[in-house]
């Protein structure tokens, strides 16, 4: 059973940083979340939407073996990204960026088919593909400030009336992902699939513009989100803790890992000074050892580590970074 606490405080903070975005055109999509118990809650359902898997290789309405059957299967892929694992353990550091690199060959993407199959009119089609475009930017830079993680394909839902993106499951954050057995490598989701979906610009059109308004947005304000932010992670809600359950952990991972072990209150506040201090590093424009960058470059550097095939080929398998 999942832990619906952290969800709930992630929640507030979107909602909060709406406010901060009320003067644009951007927003985050949030849901009502009510945890009762460790083990117990209620979140809304989202009216509308389905998950990226659900979309993407689905039993039912699965893109890639409808528009590309010639193409390799999504558990052939997996099994590729499994073998290549067993082997680099072994000692062969190549092992995955060639099976990716033969992914690549094997497996197109095909989300820009998705839209011009649900939205036919050419109208909704337009304001589908901003409105994909826009959420998708927000989503990632939020995402990639308060560190979350654990952004695989049945974690982000589909909004199939307005083409959005919604984002559930936050028991990934501040970073956490970077402490997993296989560390993630990526800030935020911008596979292949997911930049299909933004038109024949890609990353470089409208969602690098709201991406880099949402940074500025976000810097401009950046006292109050990190006023917000101390808050949040010194919330008794908030558990610094690693769930297996919860973490894209392979299933003998999680048969190893045993039941989540609840840190002290000194090593969670802690983990709590070291997110403030990311938080407020990321916000100042420093990135893997760069410091000061401007908004442009900021943006231009975190899109390309998530889209750089070598940080890509060394996720875990279960994240489905082919996708």
């Amino acid at each position: 059973m999942d832990d619906l606490r952290q969800d709930a405080v992630m929640q507030q903070l979107f909602r909060l940083l709406n406010d901060v975005f009320q003067d644009t055109q951007l927003s985050l999509r949030t849901f009502q979340v009510i945890p009762l118990s460790p083990c117990a809650g209620v979140a809304e359902w989202v009216e509308h939407t389905t998950t990226l898997a659900d979309i993407l290789f689905g039993p039912v309405e699965g893109a890639h073996q409808k528009y590309r059957p010639e193409d390799w299967l999504h558990h052939q892929c997996r099994q590729k990204m499994v073998d290549a694992l067993q082997a680099a353990k072994n000692g062969d550091r190549q092992a995955q960026p060639r099976a990716f690199a033969e992914i690549y060959r094997h497996f197109k993407p095909v989300m820009h088919l998705v839209f011009l199959e649900r939205f036919p009119a050419p109208q909704d089609w337009h304001a589908a593909r901003r409105a994909y475009a826009r959420s998708t930017a927000v989503s990632s830079i939020v995402g990639y400030i308060v560190g979350l993680g654990d952004r695989h394909v049945n974690n982000i839902l589909f909004d199939k009336r307005t083409g959005e993106l919604i984002h559930i499951d936050f028991g990934i954050t501040f970073e956490a992902g970077r402490l997993l057995q296989i560390p993630e490598m990526v800030p935020f989701r911008l596979t292949r699939d997911i930049v299909a979906g933004l038109g024949c610009l890609g990353s470089s059109g409208l969602f690098r513009r709201c991406c880099e308004l949402t940074m500025e947005v976000l810097r401009g304000s950046s006292t109050l989100v990190i006023a917000v932010t101390e808050v949040f992670v010194h919330d008794p809600l908030y558990k610094w803790s690693l769930t297996p359950s919860r973490s894209h952990l392979s299933e003998e991972q999680n048969a190893t890992s045993g039941p989540r072990t609840m840190l002290s209150d000194v090593q969670g506040n802690e983990m709590a000074k070291r997110a403030l201090v990311n938080v407020k590093a990321k916000l100042l424009g420093e990135a893997q050892g760069f410091a000061s960058l401007s908004v442009p470059a900021h943006v231009g550097r975190v899109i390309h580590e998530a889209t750089d095939t070598n940080n890509l080929c060394k996720m875990f398998y279960g994240w489905s970074p082919w996708l």
